[in-house]
């Protein structure tokens, strides 16, 4: 795949360690090892798996990939999403992959306030109590932004208007950087890993429970699915989970409300159906279990959108 931009009339033949790429994918392998991959999720549903574990997807989020991570999704999970590739030293001359806390403490004090932009991909390369990826979900408004961010640098890196696309793009990066940065500085706990079952026959549930927590699901129709029974598979869930399913499923679903409680205004009815619900009575009982407070009392606490006037 290409990873660089290449110079043609203005700037021929400069190499610019900067690529774009739109579309709805299944394999994101592309640029391992070489570049820094910031991804804009704007719609999917399903699991991803980074560097061996799965993640329930989040959409709108950004997800921040080193240069070591792999990634790719599960079978029946769809990802719409538009990925920036870039090396470090787009952001500094000094910067590499290679780089260490005690490289770190020799910069100059512009060096260090450069890399605030490139915390989220390095900062557990480097803290040794985490090696989770960050995924940073955001609000409707900001993704749109984003992506209409992305689409510049790549109006840029594709039709190269003047002598000054390779500053104009990397202008862009930055100002991208810099949205992910200030919403990962206000995140709340990271997107938690999908529990590595136990039991081989339970992990395909859980994934399947992750797929399709937006449908109506029973036991029944899961004993069907995987070819088992309600007693077998119900004993065998809680001891690779510590959850019953149904449990498990309202875990999911309440946490999806949270995210969309907090980065929406959506009608607290469609988050509700959004999520695999249909009954209000419920959904508010469930989710104030889930959270300690109901869901207008969470949005009231924690929506980081504007109220309308």
């Amino acid at each position: 795949m290409k990873l660089s931009t290449i110079g043609r009339m203005h700037q021929s033949g400069y190499t610019h360690p900067m690529w774009v790429s739109s579309e709805e994918m299944t394999n994101f392998n592309e640029g391992r090892h070489e570049r820094y991959r910031l991804l804009l999720s704007l719609d999917g549903t399903g699991v991803c798996e980074i560097e061996g574990a799965s993640y329930p997807i989040h959409s709108p989020a950004f997800y921040c990939l080193n240069e070591r991570d792999s990634f790719h999704l599960l079978p029946g999970s769809y990802m719409k999403a538009k990925s920036v590739f870039f090396h470090p030293n787009l952001i500094n001359d000094l910067f590499s992959f290679e780089l260490t806390q005690e490289t770190f403490v020799t910069f100059s004090e512009r060096d260090k306030q450069d890399m605030w932009y490139l915390d989220p991909f390095r900062d557990r390369l480097v803290n040794t109590n985490s090696n989770q990826p960050i995924i940073v979900p955001i609000d409707p408004a900001l993704a749109n932004y984003g992506n209409h961010l992305i689409e510049e640098v790549e109006r840029q890196l594709v039709n190269q208007p003047d002598s000054k696309w390779p500053c104009r793009s990397r202008s862009i990066l930055i100002e991208i950087l810099a949205l992910l940065r200030r919403a990962y500085g206000e995140m709340k706990p990271t997107v938690q890993p999908i529990p590595s079952a136990a039991s081989e026959k339970i992990h395909p549930v859980i994934l399947h429970l992750h797929t399709n927590y937006k449908n109506k699901i029973k036991i029944e129709d899961l004993t069907k699915l995987f070819h088992t029974n309600k007693t077998t598979l119900n004993q065998n869930f809680k001891l690779s989970t510590g959850l019953s399913i149904m449990s498990y499923l309202n875990s999911i679903r309440m946490q999806m409300a949270s995210d969309l409680l907090r980065n929406t205004l959506l009608p607290s009815e469609e988050i509700m159906v959004r999520v695999g619900l249909r009954d209000n009575a419920h959904f508010i009982r469930t989710f104030r279990k889930h959270s300690g407070c109901s869901p207008a009392e969470f949005r009231n606490l924690y929506c980081r959108m504007p109220q309308p006037m």
